[in-house]
This record gives C-alpha cells, structure tokens and sequence, in this order.
C-alpha cells in the first residue's frame, strides 16, 4: 500500500503517528539491522517510517518481535494502521468523486499561513490564475487522472484563496520559470492564455506583501529548477507526474527553503519581469497570425 497522499502523510507522521512509532519503536537498532532479520529491503522500511507505504498487518507483528515491543504496544499500531487504511479509501473515493473537496483543504492551510512560497516550473501560481485559466487547469489535470467533473465547484472554492494576497500579515512568494508563460497546453484556449499573461503582468508589484519574480531562460542559474513545490510555514507539497500533491517531510522543509533563497538570485522582478511577460504576449500574437 504505497503512494499515500499529502494529509494521510501527514497523519502518520504526527508525534503519535503510526510512522512515528514505529520509528521510536526501532530505537537503537539499525535500519540495515531489521531488514536483514525481517528479510525486508531497507527500503521499505525507511518508505514506512517517512509515511510513504502503509505496512501490513503482518509486517506490524514482525516489527513488534525484532523490537521488542509490548503487545498493548502492537496492538495499537493496528488500530492506528486500521485507521490509515480507512482513510487512504476514503480520500481515493473522494478524489474520484472530485478536486472540491482538495481546493477547500488547502484554503484551511493557507488561511492558517504566516509565509506562502512557491515555485511553479508548470503553470502560472493558483493565486494569480483567472477563472478560465484555472478551468483548463482543472481540464488538464482531469484528463490526466481521471475522476468526477466539478470543476465549476473547484474553480469557486479555488478563488475564495485569494484573499490572502490582502492579508497583510502574510508573506507570499511567488516564482515562476519563464517557459510557463509559453505552455500551450491542449485545455488552453489562446485568448484565455493571453488574458492570463495581461493579467500576471499586471500583478507584478501589486501589492507590498507579495514577491514574484520570472526565472529567465538564457540566463546562467547556480541550480537547475525541478520539479514545483509550495511551502505553507512548516508544511509542504512537490508536485509530480504521478499526483499532483506529494506531502514533502519537515525535515525537507528547510532543504526547500534554501533551494527557494537560490532561484530567487536568478530570478527578474519588477520592470524587468515585466520585460520578459511583454516578449511573452508578442510571441503569443505572433503565433496566433501564422
């Protein structure tokens, strides 16, 4: 049972988590040392204690014995893994049934947020997006993952998000790689694409608590940008082509903070990303005339 999502993860990981546990459980003892007795690839075991795969009931029973734990002990990871496993269904059958649900959890985790960053290597931030284009988003996503429409639902509670731009007690960070202005993507309608790039442009040095900033192409760079990634205080998320959440680890928190204090060295703001959003729309016109 891999591939738990974001809130699950975090679940597992809470100071009473099963992941957590089990990992004070092993104490001294080395990973290396209680996969050669359970038989396991050391691999699994750091996927469990990182909440990354959920163990069997089984595997349970073999920590507890190379361990040395109680059975009152045993018993509640059980429970505990019982109800992981629960959850994990009941988040897929939500998941299918629509993103809503997603769009107002992460509303309740950026209305508690003191500081926002993000970088998006994909597509334009979720705070600065227009309705139409946070429809082809949605479009896409749902062509890539499947699950139920309500993407007119989605697109509503997505932009009950934006009040935090307003919120002055709250820092946002915003960077975004300059091949985003130029993705044309299939969901995309063109005129909705260049509505959005007028509207970023527009953005730029709009309010005095939101930073965004364009990393150039043609540009030397100290590090090379990845995949995307947004941080809420100390709580993450990396986007990948399996999911478009990943939970990232507290311990990456910082990892990610760093890399995010790098690219903004690289990136262009004010005028000059204006400069670079400008070039962007005329290149945009120009392949609508050809």
């Amino acid at each position: 049972m891999t591939n738990n999502t974001p809130l699950i993860r975090q679940h597992l990981l809470a100071p009473d988590g099963l992941a957590t546990l089990l990992r004070v459980a092993r104490g001294d003892l080395l990973a290396k040392d209680l996969a050669e007795r359970t038989g396991w690839q050391i691999s699994k075991i750091s996927k469990i204690e990182h909440g990354k795969q959920l163990p069997s009931m089984e595997d349970l029973d073999a920590w507890a014995e190379h361990t040395g734990a109680s059975v009152a002990e045993s018993h509640r990871w059980k429970v505990l893994l019982a109800e992981a496993d629960a959850a994990r269904r009941d988040y897929a059958t939500q998941t299918r049934a629509g993103t809503r649900a997603l769009q107002r959890r992460f509303n309740d985790i950026i209305a508690g947020a003191k500081q926002i960053r993000i970088y998006e290597p994909t597509f334009v931030p979720r705070f600065l997006q227009l309705p139409d284009y946070t429809r082809a988003v949605l479009v896409e996503s749902l062509e890539r993952h499947g699950g139920t429409n309500d993407i007119d639902q989605a697109i509503a509670e997505r932009r009950l998000s934006l009040a935090a731009l307003d919120d002055s007690e709250k820092q946002v960070e915003m960077l975004i790689a300059e091949p985003v202005l130029g993705w044309c993507f299939n969901a995309l309608p063109r005129a909705v694409h260049l509505a959005q790039l007028h509207h970023l442009r527009g953005q730029i040095e709009a309010r005095p608590n939101v930073r965004i900033g364009i990393i150039p192409l043609f540009r030397p760079i100290s590090w090379l940008p990845q995949n995307g990634f947004q941080l809420f205080d100390r709580l993450g998320f990396a986007e990948t082509w399996i999911a478009d959440l990943e939970y990232i680890l507290e311990q990456d928190i910082e990892k990610l903070s760093r890399v995010m204090d790098q690219l903004w060295g690289s990136a262009c703001e004010g005028d000059e990303a204006r400069a670079i959003l400008d070039a962007a729309i005329s290149r945009l016109e120009a392949a609508g005339t050809t």
